[in-house]
């Protein structure tokens, strides 16, 4: 009884068409952390830095040889999408 309340007609106040919490957060779902361990795994090299751009974490690291890339990772999948 109690689930079938309120999901005729659609007169609910507008309580069910605000956002869910995850949906209104703009910030990534996807932790700095977790993204550096995403992108240093099998990477030989050391981590130098990370940062939040947007739906974008960039992961800063350091090749053996001195060679310095950019390492970004997707903030909502946590899969890594390129390198520079």
């Amino acid at each position: 009884d109690r689930g079938d309340r309120g999901q005729s007609g659609g007169q609910s106040g507008g309580q069910r068409e605000r956002p869910s919490r995850e949906q209104s957060v703009e910030s990534p779902r996807v932790s700095v952390g977790a993204a550096v361990q995403r992108a240093s795994a099998g990477r030989p090299g050391r981590f130098l830095g990370a940062s939040n751009r947007g739906d974008t974490i960039v992961v800063r690291w350091e090749y053996p040889g001195g060679r310095v890339a950019d390492i970004m990772v997707d903030g909502r999948t946590g899969r890594v999408i390129g390198e520079r």
